[in-house]
């Protein structure tokens, strides 16, 4: 396990006083609790969390030996909703709002600028994270991972994943496809683009063959992606089961009875299932594969 936390235990907490924000069904009948721990501890650290998260990271890396290898996970809550923002990160016009407890104002042009806000202190606090990095002495040995769990919500005008269709909670391209950073100096080549089918599943066992692991449980649904990342492979052979009745290929998706050629359509404008049966059927096949039971 981990010998370190920090922030928060559960989702929807604002990002200034760190009390959970109740939403959904009987919201209004569900109090406001401090979410904000250092280990077991509740914590009562003032500030901004992703401010908060960001200088916790930096600490962590600057008492780590340098002779000794570390893994450091820093989930930001940013920008998931509540939309708060730090006053200067935001125009003047838009300062009025920092300690409500609404997830998002009824403006989406303003929800679009809390957004972009929001996005700027995390971009500046991951800059801080890398420079500790460099300051340590770690940069040409320590690989260095970012990335989204899902598209942004574009409902009420928070985010916009044009050209992509759809968005966070669904199957559509806006909602599974997110951009992702690598950098490894000392190993890997820079300045490349990966367009391969890559997933979050394949961290695992990516990470444990970087790190020397010599065998894992056969059952893992990702794969080792490291000589994509090292640009020894530049294609994959592989499919990546997205949800129900959906998965895509290096080619082509298929969500439910609608066919795509993903990798020269991923805005999911032509459905191509009647000019490829045999594609949707490969496909479908692939699919009860993974949503068939396991026997116990």
């Amino acid at each position: 396990g981990f010998t370190d936390f920090y922030g928060m235990l559960g989702g929807m907490v604002h990002y200034f006083d760190h009390r959970t924000i109740p939403f959904g069904p009987n919201a209004k009948s569900r109090p406001r609790v401090l979410d904000w721990h250092r280990h077991d501890e509740i914590s009562d650290d003032k500030g901004y969390t992703t401010d908060l998260i960001g200088y916790e990271a930096v600490r962590f890396i600057e008492r780590q030996p340098k002779d000794q290898p570390f893994l450091l996970y820093v989930p930001f809550n940013a920008p998931h909703l509540p939309l708060h923002a730090k006053r200067e990160d935001l125009d003047p016009a838009d300062r009025t709002r920092q300690t409500d407890t609404a997830l998002y104002t009824g403006a989406p042009a303003k929800n679009r600028r809390l957004l972009a806000a929001m996005v700027a202190s995390l971009d500046e606090n991951i800059g801080r994270i890398l420079t500790a990095i460099d300051q340590q002495g770690l940069r040409w040995d320590t690989v260095v991972l970012f990335f989204s769990d899902n598209g942004g919500m574009s409902r009420f005008g928070i985010s916009d994943n044009s050209p992509l269709r759809g968005e966070k909670n669904t199957l559509r391209e806006g909602g599974v496809r997110v951009p992702a950073a690598f950098r490894w100096p000392g190993v890997w080549p820079g300045k490349r683009k990966v367009v391969e089918p890559v997933a979050y599943v394949d961290l695992l066992p990516t990470l444990a063959n970087l790190a020397g692991a010599e065998k894992l449980p056969e059952n893992l649904d990702g794969r080792n992606v490291a000589d994509v990342l090292s640009d020894k492979v530049q294609t994959l052979d592989r499919s990546i089961y997205l949800g129900p009745k959906t998965i895509v290929t290096r080619e082509w998706k298929l969500t439910g009875e609608e066919l795509y050629a993903i990798s020269s359509d991923p805005g999911e404008m032509k459905n191509l299932a009647a000019e490829n049966p045999a594609v949707v059927e490969r496909l479908r096949q692939e699919i009860l594969r993974v949503e068939r039971p396991r026997s116990p």
